[in-house]
């Protein structure tokens, strides 16, 4: 991201997006989001990382929130499907849990973080769905009357820096597929890192550390828990396995 700062106005960049400041209001630059989803808020003089959180209006929201919903039934279950730390900690009521698997994507450390694992110049890992292969994770059944809360929530968690995007798919689980709410990498964001060579993430985990601190505890927690779950992603077992080797 790109921040020009002028005596009283502001000029913002994102990948090659540009949005101008529209007004100051209690010292903060509201601009049109370049992706069409409400406001970008910038301090007056600050410079920000392409990771910082990108605040949302009630409108923006709300928006967002029916985009999803447009897409669902409320005739039909709603699913939400969870491959991360959703899984030990979805953070909203549900009514039934299932192991399922996802086809077409795959979890990986696909996403740069220059914030929370990472900095400016020496950017970490977090990861993401990205495409290809398949994912075993969660499925989680929301009661009709919680969905749209739970979606609002969804969005709010997963939306802060637009690299992810919001996606109906379709899980397998033991007993037949259904459609499920998840949030996939969006190759056309800056902070998208595709499919980087094995060693490069290596160091880049190794060496990442945020506000939210080391980035091989964030892969250490994520491998313990998905193996309390009885899930076994040989990928990110491999690189913890070589980072334990290397320490």
């Amino acid at each position: 991201m790109f921040i020009a700062v002028g005596r009283d106005s502001v000029e913002v960049q994102f990948g090659r997006a540009r949005a101008a400041c529209v007004g100051w209001a209690d010292g903060q630059c509201y601009s049109a989001g370049p992706r069409g989803r409400g406001s970008r808020i910038l301090t007056r003089g600050s410079v920000a990382d392409s990771e910082q959180m990108v605040p949302m209006t009630v409108d923006s929201v709300a928006a967002g929130t029916a985009d999803i919903l447009a897409g669902w039934k409320p005739a039909e279950p709603y699913w939400v499907f969870a491959y991360g730390s959703l899984m030990w900690n979805p953070d909203f009521p549900f009514e039934e849990k299932r192991e399922v698997r996802l086809h077409g994507y795959h979890r990986a450390f696909c996403i740069y973080s220059y914030h929370y694992r990472g900095r400016p110049g020496k950017p970490g890992l977090v990861l993401g769905l990205d495409r290809g292969g398949s994912c075993r994770g969660i499925g989680f059944r929301i009661h009709p009357a919680d969905v749209a809360a739970v979606t609002e929530k969804l969005w709010r968690r997963e939306m802060v820096s637009e690299v992810y995007e919001p996606r109906r798919v379709r899980v397998q689980s033991a007993t037949g597929s259904m459609a499920a709410q998840t949030f996939v990498a969006d190759p056309r964001h800056e902070q998208y890192a595709g499919k980087l060579p094995f060693e490069q993430m290596v160091a880049m985990i190794r060496d990442g550390r945020g506000v939210n601190g080391a980035n091989v505890e964030y892969l250490a927690n994520t491998v313990e828990h998905l193996l309390a779950l009885g899930i076994d992603d040989g990928p990110l077992h491999r690189l913890m396995n070589v980072l334990v080797e290397k320490r």
